[in-house]
């Protein structure tokens, strides 16, 4: 199977942009072409503005330069902050979709993607509690027609 040809992320000359900022900001351009809503280009903002902070505090300036190992301790900073498991998650999916859509535009080869080998962050699995039997009442009553509290009761 042919190698795909990737394609170079061209960076403005005289700017301070490095090719991570140009390649978000077209990560960006295609969300909102894709139709997503207003609330979720806020949180591709937030989440990859968060790793685009650190990944200039780590002085890595081309996607290409980010590894597996640095997403992880990238990850790993982020838990150390005491956010919520859920939060930590979001950060590694906003990861995850940035690095898969380079792959997908040709901008970063599929062999180095970065996110290929980080495992995604766990989330605690919340068991629900039980109905007593005065909640299953009140559904039971609440129900207007036989077919309707058969549905209730046989699963």
């Amino acid at each position: 199977m042919p190698k795909k040809q990737t394609t170079r992320l061209n960076v403005p000359a005289g700017t301070s942009q490095t090719q991570i900022d140009c390649a978000v900001r077209s990560f960006y351009l295609d969300r909102a072409a894709a139709g997503c809503a207003s609330a979720t280009l806020t949180w591709y903002r937030q989440y990859l503005g968060a790793l685009v902070d650190w990944l200039t505090a780590h002085d890595l300036q081309a996607p290409q330069d980010v590894t597996s190992d640095q997403l992880r301790a990238y990850l790993v900073d982020i838990q150390h902050r005491g956010l919520a498991p859920r939060t930590v998650h979001h950060h590694a999916s906003a990861a995850r979709a940035f690095f898969n859509y380079l792959v997908n535009e040709q901008l970063l080869p599929e062999e180095v993607n970065p996110m290929r080998r980080v495992k995604m962050p766990k989330l605690p699995k919340a068991i629900l509690p039980a109905f007593d039997v005065a909640d299953v009442q009140a559904l039971s009553d609440a129900c207007d027609c036989e077919r309707l509290v058969a549905a209730l009761i046989c699963p």
